[in-house]
């Protein structure tokens, strides 16, 4: 009973207020993503939410990461923008298909 004493209900609203609210928000968002998005692109996605932990952990309580941490976070993040360029990616390898062919038609018009 002597954790109470010093308790205030606008204590506990500052201190748990933002990361509620910043949890209710995203809780909001991902479910607008899950809607539009196919299921493997989400799923990637979502697991980015181990970056942003890690970036409000720093901003907002100052802990730092150590070099490997930082590392993750990198690959975390590098996976996340590969996985948004991966589409681009196809029409370039559909594209030199595509020349192939068209020099062997050419190759055959000639004979």
């Amino acid at each position: 009973s002597d954790a109470f004493v010093d308790w205030t209900f606008l204590d506990s609203a500052r201190l748990a207020g933002p990361p509620a609210a910043v949890y209710a928000l995203r809780s909001l968002l991902k479910q607008s993503a899950y809607r539009q998005c196919d299921g493997v692109t989400f799923n990637i996605v979502n697991q980015t939410k181990v970056v942003f932990c890690a970036v409000s952990a720093w901003v907002l309580l100052g802990e730092g990461q150590t070099m490997q941490q930082c590392a993750a976070l990198f690959c975390a993040i590098m996976a996340g923008g590969l996985l948004l360029l991966g589409p681009s990616s196809d029409g370039s390898g559909s594209s030199s298909t595509s020349t192939s062919t068209g020099s062997s038609s050419s190759s055959s018009s000639s004979n």
